[in-house]
């Protein structure tokens, strides 16, 4: 049971971690855009 509460537990912050990079990628593309533009 405890086991499974863990892997639970793993996945939801893997998935988080997931979350953060994909809106730093969007930041950072859109940072680059930006930048790119005021050239």
């Amino acid at each position: 049971m405890l086991n499974k509460l863990l892997s639970l537990e793993s996945a939801k912050i893997t998935h988080f971690k997931w979350f953060l990079c994909f809106l730093c990628e969007i930041k950072i593309k859109t940072f680059l855009k930006v930048q790119y533009h005021h050239f």
